[in-house]
């Protein structure tokens, strides 16, 4: 069975709110795709640094927080 999942990122002075979602299987295939997302942003987006993605469901329960990194702050 398959669920809808959100991804909404939110930051200081910002946000964005995932209206449309994602359909996925299981809630941890849910937090892949928010650490995916959180990766994204760390590795183009200086402007979203020090964001976090939030996942929620329909009824609007939030399920995982996964933070953006500063750039400065990864270690390669």
């Amino acid at each position: 069975m398959h669920e809808r999942y959100f991804f909404d990122v939110i930051g200081p002075g910002h946000r964005y709110i995932d209206y449309r979602g994602q359909s996925l299987g299981l809630p941890s295939d849910a937090l892949q795709v928010a650490e995916a997302i959180a990766l994204d942003i760390e590795n183009s987006d200086h402007e979203w640094s020090e964001s976090q993605v939030e996942v929620r469901v329909p009824d609007g329960a939030h399920l995982y927080t996964v933070p953006v990194r500063h750039p400065d702050l990864i270690a390669w």
